[in-house]
C-alpha cells in the first residue's frame, strides 16, 4: 500500500512528527513524503520558506516512518500522479478539500482514499508558532 503526505515541513516540529507516525500506523504501507517546492510555499503560504526545498527534503528523508521523499512539482498533482497513491492524508491545517481532491483525483484515474489527519497536541504543532517562539527568546541578543 502507498501512502501519501505532502507538506511544507518548513521547521520539523513533534506535530509533524505524529502526523508522520500516525499515517505510517494507521496504514502501513510505504510512506511517500512530498516536500513543497521553495515557490510553491510563497504560492500557497504568501512567503518562503525558512529553509530551501532540498535541505526540508533531506531532514524529512531522514526521519523513521518516511520511506521515500520527493521535493513537488509546480503542478501539485505532478507527483500524485506518478506515485498513484492508495491514500492521500491531508493535514488536519491544510486548506485542500477531500471531495475537490477526490474530484481531480478521478480526473486521473486515482481512486485513492483521501482522509484528514486529527490535530496532534504536542504544545508545539505549528511552524510559525515555533519560529514566534525562537525569535521571542532571543531578540533580545538581535539588538
Amino acid at each position: 500500500m502507498k501512502v501519501l503526505l505532502a507538506g511544507t515541513f518548513d521547521v520539523i516540529h513533534p506535530g509533524h512528527i505524529a502526523l508522520l507516525w500516525w499515517a505510517k500506523r494507521k496504514f502501513g504501507g510505504e510512506l511517500y513524503v512530498i516536500v513543497a517546492r521553495d515557490e510553491n510555499v510563497v504560492r500557497f503560504k504568501g512567503r518562503p520558506p525558512t529553509l530551501p526545498a532540498r535541505v526540508r527534503a533531506f531532514i524529512v528523508g531522514n526521519l523513521k516512518p518516511v520511506d521515500h521523499v520527493l521535493i513537488g512539482s509546480t503542478d501539485v498533482l505532478y507527483r500524485v500522479r506518478k506515485i498513484r497513491p492508495d491514500v492521500i492524508v491531508l493535514g488536519p491545517d491544510q486548506r485542500a478539500s477531500e471531495e475537490r481532491l477526490r474530484e481531480e483525483l478521478e480526473k486521473f484515474g486515482i481512486n485513492a482514499t483521501v482522509v484528514r489527519a486529527p490535530r496532534f497536541s504536542t504544545g508545539y504543532d505549528s511552524s510559525t508558532d515555533v519560529k514566534k517562539r525562537i525569535h521571542d527568546r532571543y531578540e533580545k541578543f538581535m539588538m
